[in-house]
């Protein structure tokens, strides 16, 4: 399934649900490929990722809104790729789990640092 931008026109805490829906989809078996520009999608992501590690899924599952613990994704069903400005494609998924989104995080410190300069 090719989902493009999943996040058109939703609310963040819709976008925050669709991710997890999702993540339980491929954890159902389906393969998946999402395009985003959407800070929520990837952070949340990054958190499914994470709660996969822990030890006491039933202890957070109640932090998740759909309230799955099968939201929860191995990092091994996983890819997440940037494509950088010159047009190459990196991999931003590191080998513990964490995603490297560095340039949504420049645009954020660039926009509240114009703001504060007002």
């Amino acid at each position: 399934m090719i989902i493009d931008e999943p996040e058109m026109n939703l609310h963040p805490i819709a976008q925050v649900k669709i991710i997890e829906f999702l993540t339980t989809l491929v954890n159902a078996g389906l393969h998946i490929l999402i395009t985003t520009h959407s800070t929520y999608v990837v952070d949340h992501l990054g958190n499914l990722l994470e709660a996969y590690k822990c030890e006491k899924k039933d202890e957070i599952v109640d932090l998740f809104l759909l309230e799955r613990e099968d939201s929860f994704i191995d990092q091994k069903l996983v890819s997440v790729y940037e494509v950088t400005e010159n047009g190459t494609i990196e991999n931003i998924l590191g080998q513990n789990g964490d995603i490297n989104w560095q340039t949504f995080s420049d645009v954020t410190e660039y926009v509240q640092r114009v703001h504060f300069e007002l």
